[in-house]
């Protein structure tokens, strides 16, 4: 394996600070800790999770310097890839004099890849004593208390601080930037800072400075960023041999591991989706799955399905008079999700459970579950609910968009990137996605023909080779978006506001921009049939190269643009009005010089 590096800085003394040779030990010790340390690993329980469940199984992380979305899971192109731990451990041990950065370190991933297991990791081996002891550790999560509990940390020059999940941190929606700057400002004095974040929710920010330097800068700072890579063969392989170890008769008489080859079977057809160690971790579970156009919302679809069919039949065991429809627990876990998203939380207390009841009745049920285990949901120490992966609410969230639970907002629902993706993954007929913040999201080559967008927030999206046919897009705000390469049949802008809108070789038939009002509109490259501009107002619109076959401006205002090399046949100009504007067909045509005359 490629050894990675990040940079270039004198040794200090020599001394481990994460090693999978720990995990055995570590675990015992762990144990027996449990009740001495209940203050530290409470706050780990009740924040992320119990740690044993994390580390019973770990398998070291390996990770690369490119994003591995850039290469097919299916086919992976061979990527430089190293030890995760080899590389912490270089980057703990360097020594840097400027605090420029070089201290402070991100690592990227998309969500379930073991980002917050890794921090986990290394906070019990603190906890456990097995770091260099001159080195204090804290760990985390972030969110609007962060700053405050950074500035309470003493001894900061000898403190590794790992912050956990920047893209689930309330106070950096819609700021980035200005957040990154401010965990930046706020702990270059420690000795060491790892941030971990879903890598879409920077890549957008950040990509091309990454590529040619392989950091993310902003301001002063410059900081290493790596990548954890997909699991490979090797590493699934060693995970199921830990969590389905050969038992002392499989040895003595030489009998093969069933469970193992079990196991091996399940996870070829699970393809590249056993290479995410979240839903590896899930194998049990996947025993029946239908491997029919497998992807991740069908599996996340199966095992919440298959979890809430086994409560309910554990709970019917227990009491022979119980009985509830397995769609009312799924609605009342998807209540849950919608209700722990729209008030960005990821904790709920048991009283608030009691106050939801009132609006919403199926909730009460979650009372009933054995929330223990392998189980979806959890309680933590101190009695809260939470679900055992980020991941698992945003699936619970895109199936209550799914199903137009949030359609009654005044406002459009936030949406994570996973909460896209699982969305367009699944059907959409009926879905009202004006419940839904769609901005910046690309929709590439698909079929969204019939959706209805209207009063959507789409702004700055992108729609690359898409059938947008009998699409609506009415009463909508399209603001820096790009339309390439779309067909758009009987597509309805009708009274939409349209702001610096980029739209090119394209197709229009019979589409509808009615009363719309538009400023800075580009259309180049574009064949409109039958559409209609009437009573528009078209302020800096740029048209050109494109064929215009009976489209409607009458009564449209024209100002300010240019309407140039572009054919026009039969359309009509009824009473519209053009101010400071160059209007131009490619040829002499009788019809335009008759309207313009």
């Amino acid at each position: 394996m490629n050894e990675l590096t990040l940079h270039k800085g004198s040794k200090m003394e020599p001394g481990n600070f994460i090693s999978l040779n720990w995990i055995n030990p570590l675990l015992k010790k762990l144990l027996k800790i449990k009740k001495k340390r209940t203050e530290a690993i409470g706050q780990i329980i009740n924040t992320f999770g119990d740690p044993l469940l994390f580390l019973k199984y770990y398998v070291e992380p390996h990770c690369q310097h490119s994003n591995p979305a850039d290469s097919s899971e299916d086919e992976p192109i061979a990527t430089p890839r190293g030890s995760a731990f080899r590389l912490i451990n270089n980057f703990l041990a360097t020594e840097f004099i400027n605090r420029d950065g070089s201290n402070q370190m991100f690592i990227l991933a998309d969500g379930g890849m073991g980002k917050t297991s890794l921090l986990i990791f290394m906070k019990v081996s603190h906890l456990t004593s097995f770091w260099p002891k001159r080195y204090n550790c804290e760990l985390i999560k972030l969110d609007e208390s962060t700053l405050r509990k950074i500035k309470s940390i003493p001894n900061t020059g000898n403190t590794i601080l790992l912050l956990d999940a920047l893209d689930e941190d309330p106070t950096s929606r819609n700021r980035v930037e200005q957040r990154i700057f401010e965990l930046l400002s706020h702990t270059k004095q420690f000795f060491r800072v790892i941030i971990t974040c879903r890598t879409k929710y920077v890549s957008n920010h950040y990509f091309d400075t990454y590529r040619e330097t392989g950091k993310i800068a902003i301001g002063p700072y410059q900081c290493p960023t790596v990548y954890l890579s997909l699991l490979d063969d090797t590493q699934v392989i060693e995970y199921l041999t830990k969590r389905y170890p050969f038992t002392l008769v499989n040895k003595l008489l030489k009998i093969d591991n069933k469970k193992i080859q079990h196991a091996k079977t399940v996870v070829t057809k699970m393809r590249s989706l056993k290479m995410r160690p979240l839903l590896l971790s899930f194998i049990d579970e996947f025993s029946g799955i239908d491997i029919t156009d497998l992807n991740e919302f069908k599996v996340y679809e199966f095992l919440v399905i298959k979890w809430i069919n086994r409560e309910i039949i554990k709970l019917h065991s227990m009491d022979k008079n119980y009985s509830i429809e397995p769609t009312r627990m799924l609605q009342a876990c998807i209540s849950l999700a919608c209700f722990m998203h729209i008030n960005d939380r990821r904790t709920v207390k048991d009283e608030e459970i009691d106050l939801l009841k009132n609006k919403i009745r199926e909730i009460m049920h979650l009372k009933d579950l054995d929330l223990a285990g392998r189980s979806l949901l959890n309680r933590t120490a101190d009695g809260s609910y939470r679900f055992a992966h980020y991941s698992i609410q945003e699936f619970l969230v895109a199936r209550g968009i799914q199903n137009n639970y949030l359609a009654n907002r005044k406002r459009p629902v936030r949406t994570t990137d996973l909460i896209k993706f699982f969305l367009f993954q699944m059907p959409l007929s009926g879905i009202k996605l004006s419940q839904v913040d769609l901005s910046r999201h690309t929709f590439n080559k698909g079929d969204f023909s019939g959706l209805d967008f209207s009063g959507s927030k789409v702004d700055s999206a992108t729609f690359k080779e898409c059938d947008l046919s009998y699409t609506s897009f009415s009463r909508s705000h399209l603001k820096n978006c790009s339309f390439h390469g779309c067909t758009m049949t009987q597509s309805q802008f009708e009274e939409t506001s349209i702001d610096s809108m980029k739209v090119s070789n394209s197709l229009f038939t019979s589409a509808s921009f009615f009363r719309s009002i538009s400023r800075g509109l580009t259309i180049t490259n574009c064949e409109l049939i039958n559409s209609d501009f009437s009573q528009a107002q078209l302020s800096i619109l740029n048209m050109s190269e494109c064929t215009l076959k009976h489209t409607r401006f009458d009564k449209a205002t024209i100002s300010l643009s240019e309407i140039t090399s572009s054919t026009y046949t039969r359309g009509t100009f009824d009473n519209c009005q053009t101010v400071d504007s160059d209007i131009k067909p490619s040829k002499d045509d009788p019809f335009f010089f008759n309207w313009r005359t």
